[in-house]
């Protein structure tokens, strides 16, 4: 048995208590803090130097994105608003991933974060999970000259992404005057 977090967590009484039913000498994992704890559970988790596929950054300071992350059975480390801890740092060297996926948007997981994470594995690639989608669509102008050569370009499409660094996929939607939707390329 591995009791996650410290005493204010799980009590002694309640870790010895598991200890007893199952008849075993339960281990806790438990840090200063949740930061430092999310990295002694991937340090037992993953032990040695490993190459992880995959490593999830999730904020500490609210635990959906989290809860979340810990359950895609990849290891999951914590940022702080604004800034890593060192202990998250090394954690993030350590595990060497191969891919990052950052969880929740820029009001969960700053820029700043990003790119200390960044710097702590340059050879890993970088993706963010995020429920913001681009607002404020546009298309100026808004009507198309019928007489408008093919292959020419006929307006300007603009959006505002919430996410820096966020790709949008944008297509042309079936219904009412759809007829020539092959024609138009975004």
């Amino acid at each position: 048995i591995k009791v996650l977090g410290g005493t204010a967590s799980v009590s002694d009484a309640v870790m010895s208590a598991l200890g007893a039913a199952a008849k075993v000498t339960p281990t806790r994992l438990a840090g200063a803090d949740r930061y430092a704890t999310a990295v002694a559970i991937s340090q037992d988790t993953y032990p040695g130097s490993p190459s992880v596929s995959t490593l999830y950054v999730a904020s500490g300071a609210n635990f959906p994105d989290a809860l979340v992350g810990a359950a895609l059975g990849k290891p999951l480390v914590l940022a702080q608003g604004r800034i890593v801890a060192a202990s998250v740092l090394a954690e993030v060297t350590r595990l060497h991933p191969g891919r990052i996926v950052f969880l929740g948007g820029p009001g969960s997981i700053s820029y700043s974060v990003v790119l200390a994470i960044r710097d702590a594995a340059p050879s890993a690639t970088f993706t963010a999970l995020t429920g913001s989608a681009p607002t404020d669509l546009d298309l100026s102008p808004n009507t198309v000259a019928e007489d408008a050569k093919v292959g020419s370009t006929v307006g300007t499409f603009s959006a505002t992404d919430p996410d820096p660094g966020d790709t949008a996929t944008v297509t042309l939607v079936s219904g009412i005057g759809d007829t020539d939707n092959a024609n138009f390329t975004i």
